[in-house]
């Protein structure tokens, strides 16, 4: 954090508060204090929406990571409407700039995923996780840490809803994935 936050004073004194290369800097900040102070984290990632809409447009590309980064900071946060909406902010800016397989567009999947399942939405979270599935099958293998996660997820969602024989088979096929 220190480093991130000297380089951010150093490139405000070269080129003034609201030069785009300072977009970069407060990404890092916002992961950086996502884990530590939310509220810095969100002023952090907020600051790369405006850098970002004043110097790129409104359907940029470059939004989809701060609205991931803000997704996860309202989640962490028990906030789970405002997360969703970033989370399917940053899928919608994806999906119209990136081809659909793409492993970003798999981990929004994942991410709205988790948050319909923490609201007890059950049937929701298999569609997106379902989603995410296909994406990180083509993007990154059958037998990829990621796409474990994802089988781990599913079979989380139907020892959820009692359905121990489909739990026990995705909880297989992401111990697969491990060995």
């Amino acid at each position: 954090v220190e480093n991130h936050t000297l380089a951010l004073q150093i490139k405000k004194k070269l080129l003034g508060e609201d030069d785009f290369e300072l977009a970069h800097i407060h990404t890092n900040l916002g992961n950086c204090y996502s884990s530590l102070d939310i509220p810095k984290a969100i002023e952090h990632f907020n600051k790369v929406v405006a850098l970002v809409l004043k110097h790129k447009g409104p359907e940029s590309a470059l939004f989809a990571s701060p609205y991931n980064g803000l997704g996860l900071c309202y989640s962490t946060l028990g906030d789970f409407s405002q997360s969703l909406e970033y989370y399917k902010k940053s899928l919608n800016i994806l999906l119209k700039n990136v081809e659909s397989t793409h492993v970003n567009v798999g981990h929004c999947y994942l991410n709205i995923g988790n948050i319909h399942r923490n609201q007890g939405r059950f049937n929701e979270s298999l569609i997106y996780y379902e989603e995410a599935l296909e994406v990180y099958i083509k993007a990154l293998g059958g037998n990829h840490p990621t796409t474990s996660r994802v089988y781990l997820n599913i079979g989380m969602v139907y020892s959820e809803k009692g359905d121990a024989d489909k739990a026990l088979y995705y909880f297989e096929k992401a111990l697969a994935c491990q060995v």
